[in-house]
């Protein structure tokens, strides 16, 4: 396919513009291409008048970066490691510290990433399931032999009993390994 500009050159370049709600495609060659300003509009000053049959105006880029750069929040200053110079942007692109002094410049960063990642910041550990299983019957034990001296203190014998009952039921749990 040749250049739609100059009609002698094979297009390498296609391009897509919405003006007005329509949709009007180009193929241009890059010497056409770069010829109406469109090849790295961003470096330049301002876009030149780029066929303006088509309804395209100059944009002041200066205006637009500063557009962008409040956006994204680019105008303040960025964390930076004193260390080794790892940038806040740099880390929460790889997840990756530079250093163990990164650890403590992005503190609230790992520690955001760690609650999102893991449920929580701190590691809790994994007990053997009949390690945990015993610490369960442990700790309801403790609640219930509370529970019946509670019970005993009050004089209500029936449901002293029925706890010394459930207390019993436990301990024989654990010694089967129930």
């Amino acid at each position: 396919m040749l250049c739609q500009r100059c009609g002698e050159t094979e297009a390498t370049v296609f391009t897509t513009s919405i003006v007005n709600d329509e949709m009007h495609k180009r193929a241009l060659c890059e010497p056409c291409y770069e010829a109406e300003g469109l090849a790295l509009p961003f470096s330049q000053g301002k876009i030149a008048d780029v066929a303006p049959a088509e309804g395209i105006v100059k944009i002041d880029l200066d205006l637009l970066k500063n557009a962008f750069a409040r956006h994204l929040g680019k105008g303040r200053e960025s964390k930076r490691c004193p260390n080794c110079g790892m940038t806040l942007e740099q880390f929460k692109k790889r997840h990756v510290v530079g250093c163990p002094h990164d650890y403590e410049v992005f503190k609230e960063e790992l520690g955001e990433l760690l609650r999102r990642l893991h449920a929580g910041d701190h590691h809790r550990g994994k007990l053997p399931q009949a390690i945990e299983m015993r610490r369960i019957r442990d700790h309801r034990a403790r609640q219930l032999r509370e529970e019946l001296e509670r019970a005993i203190h009050a004089e209500s014998y029936e449901e002293a009993a029925r706890l010394r009952d459930r207390i019993r039921a436990l301990e024989d749990s654990e010694t089967t390994g129930d």
